[in-house]
């Protein structure tokens, strides 16, 4: 016997969907793309941190990718690298298999002391 979670009318249907990098798909084959993710969400709230004013402001952005297939796509390297370095920030694909941090957490790093600045306040 299925265990199908009961929904309401109102919730939207489920689409099984393919993740990309670039590709949004058609209204007959939808897909997810990560570069709207990444441009409407995630780097707008990155932009708050470090941004003037933000709780993190002037720190050194590090994206790290982790080579999963959608990451790897060559028009979503382009237009995420090229966002990165006007930005000023950097993307760096992490080794497989061998993750530095969870890509899903916020990492911050006191700044390096020899270019000058403080860590006095981090915790």
């Amino acid at each position: 016997k299925r265990n199908h979670k009961k929904r309401r009318k109102s919730d939207g249907p489920y689409i099984d969907v393919v993740i990309t990098g670039m590709d949004a798909g058609t209204a007959d084959n939808p897909k997810f793309q990560l570069w709207r993710v990444l441009k409407e969400c995630i780097f707008r709230e990155v932009e708050d941190l470090v941004g003037p004013g933000g709780k993190y402001a002037g720190y050194k952005v590090i994206f790290q990718g982790d080579n999963a297939g959608p990451h790897r796509e060559e028009r979503f390297l382009r237009a995420v690298k090229e966002y990165c370095r006007e930005k000023g920030w950097h993307w760096e694909p992490q080794a497989p298999q061998m993750p530095h941090a969870n890509v899903l957490d916020l990492s911050v790093f006191p700044a390096n002391l020899s270019e000058g600045h403080s860590t006095e306040g981090i915790k």
